[in-house]
């Protein structure tokens, strides 16, 4: 049995009845947990947790006196339904229910229901102002004029589930039994109730917690919630508490890792007072990296990237030099739906199996719907049709057949995840893909902001040895962070892993460039690198394509931003020799989003 820490030992005496633990990435949040529930072999214990995966893992480290849960198969379990079948809500269900503007409709209707299911309201009618402050102000406009259509489209499908009780997607019976009470009513058979990943909780869970009268441990950390965009709500900052813990020492890291994600959160949230402690038994290195191609792949590395462009960009890199590498989850679903979106592109409509895709005329079309619901991962499949068509839809089949095997009999394999996927998992080595901090200016909203700085701290957190990141991350926040940052050694290409250690700008490199290599002559003024519009460059915020040069400076379209920037020419890497008009032209959906 572990020995509890200092931390675990002042939880395990709390006395209040709903008590919250802010737990850190790696300080031991499931057994500290364990540790609860043994101390109290007398009660009933409930634990929640957030998917099947982690309830699988958790059955067999808690005692006997505790049932484990998703809070969906709770839900299904208090509700007493037999359901036949279950599918999510997709925009392709509604699309005979309108006319004009069909497609934007049916997703508003899709993005409606699943707010409805996920909120505490019980009439659709109640949920209709709140929804729509998730929208932007064009589509605000659009839902207040359609949104008697849509409450009725909405009724209709949820009418059907309740009657046939078949094809529903799971929320629907976890509103049914929060309705009828079904679920509180069994909550209320448990003397304590244990909740994991308290910064992501639906609302209508809040309010299934909020009228439960037993004692509550909620743990969490606030700064891994980065499903706001599936309305997913904050409990660890809104949910009331008697007491509050935290747990800061991290068994997965060493503390050089624990140090720099520290001064990370600090700087880029303005929180003084966070911390993030490491373990002192664990040797672990940050370094920051100008190309991923000047790295050794280990074992049990991790390339981890914000979205499935950049994941499939790594895919087609490793594979042209020969790397075995495997997804961390099965991404058939948006392989196939990429395939879809080639179809259309190359007129093969009779092909497209994904309806939504089949309804629209043109690949311009697709994208124009995409850019009005700033669906950006559809955006970013056309982006990855258009760059990568001539290796279409050979490449779709053999990833497709990689997703089947799993990586199996792959034992130096590199894991590729996105952020989201790579939640809840540990990596010897992590590489963060250049995308990952690439959005972290683009967004005015502080909400919107603060998750992607969380996205970031959950990619840092996944590693137990060597962290990897972009040399752009050097250049982020205020100037306090960037003399900080100054001091994290480099990777060299050409030289593996082994590091270049700061106490200077080193050769070739400007002390204000943000690391972006600078070719020099001894003795002799700066020579600007040769850029044409087409290059394919690299900047302090991401890569990019040269759409207009003007003498030193150039006006860079991001790839994974809907932005263009202006910037230096000296601050440029990769400008010579790498056109790339092709994947960025007149038609290309890159070019046409600012």
């Amino acid at each position: 049995m572990l020995k509890p820490t200092a931390e675990q030992r002042t939880i395990l005496d709390a006395g209040g009845r709903v008590v919250k633990i802010n737990a850190r990435a790696g300080t031991g949040k499931t057994a500290t947990l364990s540790m609860i529930a043994r101390k109290h072999p007398e009660e009933k214990i409930l634990y929640l947790v957030f998917n099947s995966r982690n309830r699988q893992e958790a059955k067999g480290k808690f005692p006997g006196n505790v049932d484990v849960h998703t809070i969906h198969s709770f839900a299904l379990s208090a509700s007493g339904g037999k359901y036949d079948g279950f599918e999510s809500i997709r925009p392709s269900h509604f699309l005979s229910q309108f006319g004009a503007k069909r497609e934007v409709l049916s997703t508003l209707t899709q993005m409606f229901l699943v707010y409805f299911l996920n909120s505490p309201h019980s009439r659709l009618e109640d949920a209709t102002e709140p929804f729509k402050a998730y929208l932007p102000a064009k589509l605000q406009a659009l839902f207040e004029r359609e949104k008697g259509r849509i409450v009725e489209v909405a009724r209709k499908a949820t009418t059907g589930w309740y009657r046939e009780k078949k094809n529903c997607p799971h929320d629907f019976y976890l509103k049914l039994s929060h309705r009828d009470k079904k679920f509180q009513g069994k909550l209320a058979r448990y003397d304590r109730v244990l909740v994991d990943e308290g910064q992501d909780l639906s609302p209508i869970m809040i309010d299934a917690l909020s009228g439960y009268r037993g004692r509550i441990v909620l743990v969490g950390d606030t700064h891994q919630q980065i499903y706001g965009f599936r309305y997913a709500e904050d409990a660890m900052r809104r949910f009331p508490h008697d007491e509050l813990y935290d747990l800061t020492l991290s068994f997965r890291f060493g503390p050089r890792i624990a140090n720099f994600t520290t001064r990370f959160i600090r700087h880029g949230k303005d929180e003084a007072g966070f911390v993030i402690r490491g373990d002192r038994g664990r040797t672990s290195r940050v370094c920051v990296y100008d190309a991923l191609d000047a790295l050794t792949w280990k074992k049990e590395t991790a390339i981890l990237c914000r979205t499935n462009f950049s994941l499939f960009k790594n895919a087609m890199a490793l594979r042209a030099n020969k790397k075995g590498f495997r997804f961390e989850r099965d991404i058939s679903a948006e392989l196939y739906r990429t395939l879809d979106v080639y179809w259309l592109r190359v007129d093969e409509r009779d092909r497209i199996r994904d309806e939504l895709i089949q309804s629209f005329g043109s690949i311009e079309d697709l994208e124009d719907y995409a850019e009005a619901l700033e669906d950006y991962q559809l955006l970013k499949m056309a982006d990855i049709v258009e760059e990568y068509e001539l290796e279409f839809p050979e490449i779709v089949y053999e990833l497709l057949k990689l997703c089947r095997e799993r990586g199996e009999g792959r034992e130096e394999s590199i894991t590729l995840s996105t952020i989201h996927a790579a939640k809840g998992q540990e990596y010897d080595n992590v590489v963060l893909d250049e995308d990952v901090i690439s959005n972290l200016g683009g967004f005015e909203g502080v909400s919107r902001r603060e998750e992607e700085i969380n996205a970031v701290y959950v990619g840092m957190t996944r590693t137990k040895k060597n962290l990897y990141l972009p040399v752009a991350m050097k250049t982020l926040f205020d100037d306090a962070w960037q003399r900080y940052a100054e001091g994290i050694p480099a990777v060299q290409a050409g030289r593996g892993v082994r590091a270049r250690r700061a106490g200077g700008p080193a050769a070739g490199r400007s002390p204000g460039d943000g690391g972006a290599s600078v070719p020099r002559r001894q003795g002799k003024a700066e020579t600007l690198p040769a850029i044409r519009i087409g290059d394919r460059v690299r900047t302090p915020n991401g890569c990019g394509v040269v759409v207009e040069v003007k003498g030193k400076e150039c006006l860079v379209q991001l790839e994974n931003r809907k932005a263009r920037v202006w910037e230096r020419r000296s601050a440029l890497v990769g400008a010579q020799g790498e056109a790339a008009s092709k994947a960025f032209g007149k038609k290309s959906g890159s070019a046409r989003r600012r």
